[in-house]
């Protein structure tokens, strides 16, 4: 039997009762038996995509255009949210605590940031293209007069920042005083920025949509500084070797489910209106961008 797996948008047990309903009905509909597994963090998400007997999982766009991984694509979910405008599309949402005085992004400069992993493109990519222009603008800046001069004002703002959300330590970065890596997943970005281990971190913006409607408690404890560009989101891939009839069937499933009065009630649970059709070419602009951030000297953020 072929499994499934939903974990990078199975926010809580309620919205993971909602995929495995989802699930169900595109088996049936499908004609396709599938088994849904949790495979749930610390669990690398890169061994689930490498099983050979992978029906319906969800993978980022960035690892998927890399071609590390034997997949084939099914399809990909259209979030209700105005930023997808109707399309298959997410962003980052840069948040830090709702009670803290971070407003703005530039709030945060000086202080410290957080991020997922490397293959990631809500969770590293997409912030460090974000945050790329403020660091050319501060390079400018320390390249415009005195050197110096202008890198110990850059230093007092910093520190000035720093009284506001913690101790200044060393430097971690042109913007940030400390880059905190490997967080693995948006809860732990959230449970980070809320237990002040960093000030500022990025949320993949579906997990955020789905935060909001069922954890409105949790969500109502970040605020919002920033919005990357929306880029196309994760999707549902299957193994290279799935037979090509059972691949048609699933897509259809799935593609079906927007028009489907028995689906309604678990997408508007998992905040979709529905599914689209995804390729290859849809995701392969991520990795021209990532070339783009390694060729400027922009590694991690900070």
């Amino acid at each position: 039997m072929l499994v499934a797996n939903a974990r990078m948008y199975g926010v809580n047990a309620g919205v993971r009762a909602a995929w495995a309903e989802l699930f169900a009905l595109v088996s049936k509909k499908a004609g396709v038996p599938l088994a849904l597994i949790e495979h749930a963090a610390p669990a690398p998400l890169e061994a689930l995509w490498r099983r050979e007997d992978l029906g319906l999982a969800f993978i980022c766009g960035f690892p998927f255009a890399g071609g590390g991984f034997a997949l084939q694509p099914i399809a990909a979910p259209i979030p209700a949210s105005p930023l997808a405008s109707g399309k298959p599309l997410y962003a980052s949402d840069l948040i830090v605590r709702a009670d803290g005085p971070l407003r703005t992004l530039q709030d945060t400069f000086g202080g410290r940031i957080g991020w997922t992993a490397r293959h990631s493109q809500s969770g590293f990519q997409a912030l460090r293209r974000h945050l790329l222009p403020y660091v050319k603008a501060f390079s400018s800046e320390v390249d415009a007069g005195s050197r110096e001069e202008n890198a110990l004002k850059q230093r007092a703002r910093a520190i000035e920042r720093s009284n506001r959300i913690g101790n200044c330590s060393s430097a971690g970065g042109p913007l940030y005083r400390e880059s905190i890596g490997e967080l693995m997943t948006p809860r732990r970005v959230i449970e980070a920025v809320l237990d002040d281990r960093i000030d500022i971190g990025p949320l993949d913006s579906y997990f955020h949509d789905l935060l909001k409607r069922h954890e409105p408690e949790t969500a109502a404890r970040l605020r919002v500084v920033a919005t990357t560009q929306a880029t196309p989101i994760p999707l549902l891939a299957a193994s290279a070797g799935l037979d090509p009839a059972i691949v048609a069937a699933l897509r259809d499933a799935l593609l079906g489910l927007g028009a489907a009065s028995a689906a309604k009630p678990a997408l508007a649970e998992l905040c979709l209106t529905g599914f689209a059709t995804v390729a290859l070419d849809d995701y392969r602009p991520l990795l021209v961008q990532a070339a783009a951030l390694d060729e400027s000297g922009y590694g991690e953020p900070g």
